[in-house]
C-alpha cells in the first residue's frame, strides 16, 4: 500500500473505538470477523471508492500445527475500514501458534500507488 494510503488507513484505526470480533462458537459460524466503529466527533480520513461496499484486500493464514487454512477479507464501507471476515472449511478462525501470513493481495490498484 503506497504510504498516502497507508496512513488514511493509520487515521482510521486512530478513530476507531470500539471492535466486535466473533470467532466462536465456530461450530455454528460460516464465517468469523472483526468490525470496528467509532463514535467520536470528527473525521478520519477515507479511502476513495465507487461502490458503497469494497473489499480492500485479501490474504490468507496457514496453521500448520492443525493444517487449517484461514482465508481473510479486508472490507471497505463508505470508504473506512468495517470488517475484516474469516473463513475456513474447518470452521476454526484463529490460527495455532506458529501460523504462516501468505498470498496478501491488495485488490484496489489505486491504493498501490
Amino acid at each position: 500500500m503506497s504510504p498516502k494510503w497507508a496512513e488514511v488507513l493509520d487515521s482510521q484505526f486512530k478513530r476507531f473505538n470500539q471492535t466486535e470480533r466473533v470467532v466462536e462458537p465456530a461450530d455454528e459460524l460460516r464465517f468469523g470477523h472483526t468490525s470496528f466503529y467509532s463514535s467520536r466527533f470528527g473525521k478520519s480520513e477515507k479511502f476513495s471508492m465507487k461502490e458503497e461496499c469494497e473489499d480492500l484486500a485479501t490474504a490468507e493464514v496457514y496453521s500448520p500445527e492443525d493444517d487449517n487454512l484461514i482465508l481473510v477479507t479486508f472490507t471497505l464501507v463508505r470508504g473506512s475500514l468495517f470488517t475484516i471476515k474469516y473463513k475456513s472449511k474447518k470452521y476454526k478462525f484463529v490460527p495455532l501458534p506458529g501460523y504462516e501470513l501468505r498470498n496478501f493481495k491488495l485488490l484496489k490498484s489505486e491504493f498501490a500507488q
